[in-house]
């Protein structure tokens, strides 16, 4: 009986220092999504764009972004939006700034849903072949469901993104509204 007693608490303090080991790696090593996470993503997305007045186009956007979990699933990011687009014979350039806050749903698991949001600024310079050129400024807003599949280890260190994108672009000067809708494909990793 003794042996017994003996052996249930040498077993009941193993067990309590290797729940107390667990909980000290996972503080030490965060898990994608968990809050003060880091990520730093890139991604280009293929636009369909329909302008006030004009055919559409096809524009293509390039996104690199840097996020941060400021609480468990939900992050901020923010980066650069580089873009191109041609519409007959104008071509088109486009520069801006965004802030995309998202939130994560199933942060765990294979596959992990997400909602973002995104507002910020643009520059865009138009030319034809012609000669002549358009500069304009605007702000942009757009949202976008998308998923992250992860690859590396169980708890991944990089994800594949992929997603739709909806974005509203209005130019101040000529009052040009464009709706776009979009494929987004991309890369994420994180610290």
């Amino acid at each position: 009986m003794r042996s017994f007693f003996v052996a249930t608490v040498l077993l009941l303090a193993w067990c309590a220092s290797t729940s107390v080991l667990a909980q000290e790696r996972q503080s030490v090593w965060p898990k994608w999504g968990d809050r003060g996470v880091l990520e730093y993503s890139g991604s280009a997305t293929l636009y369909y764009a329909s302008s006030t007045g004009k055919d559409a186009k096809f524009e293509v956007d390039l996104y690199p972004n840097i996020g941060w979990f400021v609480a468990d699933g939900f992050q901020l990011g923010f980066g650069p939006i580089i873009g191109y687009s041609k519409q007959g014979d104008v071509d088109s350039t486009s520069l801006g700034v965004d802030v995309t806050p998202r939130y994560v749903f199933m942060r765990q698991s294979s596959i992990r849903p997400s909602v973002m949001l995104n507002a910020g600024f643009i520059h865009v310079s138009a030319s034809q072949a012609g000669g002549s050129s358009v500069s304009e400024t605007g702000i942009l807003f757009g949202a976008g469901p998308a998923i992250a599949i992860p690859f590396g280890d169980r708890d991944g260190h990089g994800h594949l993104n992929l997603g739709l994108a909806y974005r509203m672009t209005r130019l101040t000067d000529s009052k040009t509204t464009t709706h776009r809708i979009g494929l987004e494909i991309g890369v994420s990793f994180w610290e």
